[in-house]
């Protein structure tokens, strides 16, 4: 199995019970760009962000507790929709750390 394996797609087409699913089956965590982000938004620290601001500190949070999953030698299932950019960046991180990344596109 994949050290960090990443369900993407649009809201509703499963990523969030596939990514659950996965995580319980194989004991490794599952992380979740929505939780992550909307653990900050009761604080107001989101408040009146633009949009590119929102989405670097969403992707990066996601990454940041990948890249310690890695850096721990453990695997990290990831729910979060992610751009081509983020895709490839994560791959890069990952092959750093000489495992591997699979990015599941879920669709209806």
């Amino acid at each position: 199995m994949a050290s960090v394996v990443v369900f993407t797609g649009l809201p509703g087409t499963g990523k969030s019970a596939l990514a659950d699913r996965v995580s319980v089956s194989i004991g490794a965590p599952a992380f979740s760009g929505d939780w992550l982000m909307g653990a900050l938004q009761s604080y107001g620290v989101l408040d009146g962000l633009n949009r590119a601001t929102y989405l670097e500190i969403y992707y990066n949070l996601v990454e940041t507790l990948m890249t310690r999953q890695l850096t721990l030698g453990q695997r990290a299932i990831i729910d979060c929709l992610i751009t081509d950019a983020v895709g490839k960046r994560w791959q890069e991180i990952t092959a750093s750390h000489e495992r591997e990344l699979v990015i599941v596109v879920c669709v209806q």
